[in-house]
């Protein structure tokens, strides 16, 4: 169930967030310290970073559902990767940050009017140039994360495998909860390009990717009210 919050108390909320951000010396520990390292020097925080109407990744909202918009020619198979994604995100969440953030897969007759975040999983190029995934995120949500099994004329890879359709979905639902590309975009993090392709695809959800989010969602971690974080980079500990 979701909340309605009285609009002078959201906007009272609102302000007192602006008013005191957040930098990521103040930000949360995870619950965990277990996780892979990866190579990554530094990941990019979109959370709070204001890139124009359609980019504004500040979430006041710890509890997220994901829906899926599936084009009908896309098969049975590459339609499971994005649960199965989603899955995966939520047991790091439940596990590094506690439970305070959570993502929920939702289907159904209403599902797409009322998720949070909304996967286009089509078979057509929706990436722009080179790749094959983009997520257009807005104040209210990201409803337009779109995926596509066939990737772009020109492109320096070939059409995603379901293997790799799961790990594109991982790298755009990172985006949808806040976290940009690695510095080193090379990177074989989940957050960077090394390790979306392949047979399997090589990539790691790291150590790095939990600190970063318990950075942009201290707020949750801290039963606080929602904080905009201000740092662009978070820099990763080796």
């Amino acid at each position: 169930m979701r909340l309605r919050i009285p609009i002078a108390t959201a906007t009272a909320t609102l302000t007192a967030a602006l008013i005191c951000p957040m930098s990521a010396a103040d930000a949360a520990a995870p619950t965990c310290s277990d996780r892979p390292v990866s190579d990554a020097q530094a990941l990019e925080i979109l959370a709070g970073v204001d890139q124009g109407n359609d980019t504004f990744y500040w979430r006041q909202d710890a509890s997220l559902d994901v829906a899926v918009r599936a084009h009908p020619a896309v098969t049975a198979e590459y339609l499971s990767m994005i649960p199965q994604a989603v899955q995966t995100w939520q047991a790091v969440l439940e596990d590094c940050l506690g439970g305070a953030v959570s993502l929920r897969y939702v289907s159904g007759a209403n599902s797409i009017a009322t998720a949070d975040i909304v996967v286009s999983l089509l078979p057509r190029p929706a990436g722009g140039v080179a790749f094959g995934g983009v997520a257009r995120c807005g104040p209210r949500g990201c409803q337009n994360v779109m995926i596509s099994t066939v990737v772009p004329p020109g492109s320096p890879y070939g059409d995603l495998s379901p293997a790799e359709t799961y790990t594109m979905a991982l790298h755009e639902l990172g985006h949808a909860l806040g976290l940009g590309h690695a510095s080193n975009i090379e990177s074989f993090d989940i957050m960077g390009y090394g390790g979306l392709y392949g047979d399997p695809p090589a990539f790691v959800l790291s150590q790095c990717d939990v600190d970063a989010l318990a950075y942009v969602w201290s707020w949750a971690l801290d039963g606080t009210g929602p904080t905009r974080p201000t740092d662009p980079e978070f820099e990763c500990v080796a």
